[in-house]
């Protein structure tokens, strides 16, 4: 009988869209199969479910299950010496590294358990560390640059393996290095690949742009006019993948504070028109560089104290009359980026993100 319910319930996922809905139809899944003991579908269920979280619905959730997925891995392989799903339950463990970076509740003390527990399986398992040593430097690149600049020297001294990330995403890893270190001019040389799409995936180079947004938007606010045209072609090209592929959606403040630093004009439309990215997502990295667009935005508008614009009834902020006080509708948004600022100081022990907000805020 369990066994006909949970074909059923695969059937059923067939045809929904991913998201949270599927998601919804995963978990039902592995419930089914915990009832039964199926250790294929408890695994299959769980890994499904944890893709739909990191790439369309919510990546906290994926921190969740995880624990649960290594468990009955572990398990399966007690009992039977080995276990088939043991790639995809690695591949499913470097989310949970990859995202870790972006949000505070993840302690510095936890990640370096995550990270622990990973290196022992990849030795366990005869993978290389290259990985590991790839989110290693993603995450410390933010907090601890001795660390995070040892990471990155070896991730590119180990070899390669098929738990690693395409070539092109290694590419892009050595990219936001050299970023991070100020070699703007090597960078590019070394991005000239990807920017000319002679290598290429489902993400690259849609995230390299936005690194070289990111970047570029740093030199304008500190007043390097002449990146203006240059960051404007990255800010274009994100904001059509964004569009068209859906690819690139962490950019979107970038994209907006862009947008703030040089034509506020298009920077209104643009915020009208996706301010539901920030009410949706539950990323704090990604919030925080929008709501740091949006106060950089409305900075520009300064000789008003209100604005008439449209926004639609189920905005936060929504007034029948159309009409905005300015100080209101900066205060939202810099409520949030300053807590989010030192929330997540406070995990990277450090002002990185205190600094951005300064940068583009206290001008």
């Amino acid at each position: 009988m369990g066994s006909d319910t949970i074909n059923e319930i695969w059937r059923e996922s067939y045809y929904v869209q991913p998201g949270i809905e599927r998601m919804k139809i995963y978990k039902r899944g592995w419930e089914e199969a915990d009832k039964c003991k199926d250790y294929n579908n408890q695994i299959e269920f769980r890994i499904e479910y944890m893709q739909d979280a990191c790439f369309y619905d919510d990546v906290m959730e994926i921190y969740i299950v995880m624990p649960e997925l290594l468990k009955l891995h572990d398990e399966y392989m007690a009992e039977y010496g080995e276990n088939p799903y043991t790639g995809s339950v690695m591949w499913n463990y470097k989310w949970i590294l990859g995202n870790a970076m972006d949000f505070y509740q993840i302690t510095e003390e936890q990640f370096e358990a995550f990270t622990a527990d990973f290196k022992n399986r990849c030795l366990q398992y005869g993978f290389s560390l290259r990985t590991y040593y790839e989110y290693c430097f993603m995450f410390y690149k933010f907090s601890n640059w001795e660390k995070a600049d040892y990471s990155y020297k070896m991730f590119m001294k180990c070899n390669r393996d098929r738990l690693s990330d395409c070539i092109a995403c290694e590419r892009d890893v050595e990219i936001d290095y050299l970023l991070a270190v100020g070699d703007i001019e090597k960078a590019l040389l070394r991005a000239k690949p990807l920017l000319n799409r002679n290598m290429t995936c489902a993400e690259v180079p849609e995230i390299t742009y936005g690194k070289f947004l990111r970047y570029y938007n740093f030199q304008i606010a500190d007043g390097n006019n002449e990146v203006i045209e240059i960051a404007n072609e990255y800010s274009d090209k994100i904001r059509n993948s964004i569009t068209r592929k859906k690819i690139a959606q962490e950019y979107q403040g970038d994209v907006l504070l862009n947008y703030s630093l040089t034509n506020p004009t298009k920077g209104l439309t643009y915020y009208k028109r996706n301010w539901g990215f920030f009410e949706k997502n539950r990323n704090p990295v990604q919030k925080f560089y929008f709501a740091v667009g949006v106060i950089r935005l409305f900075k520009n508008m300064n000789d008003k104290s209100i604005y008439k614009m449209k926004l639609p009834s189920n905005h936060p902020l929504y007034q029948e009359g159309n009409e905005y006080e300015i100080s209101t509708v900066q205060k939202y948004y810099d409520n949030y980026a300053i807590d989010m600022a030192k929330k997540l100081d406070y995990r990277n022990k450090n002002t990185y993100y205190m600094d951005v907000y300064k940068r583009y805020v206290e001008v």
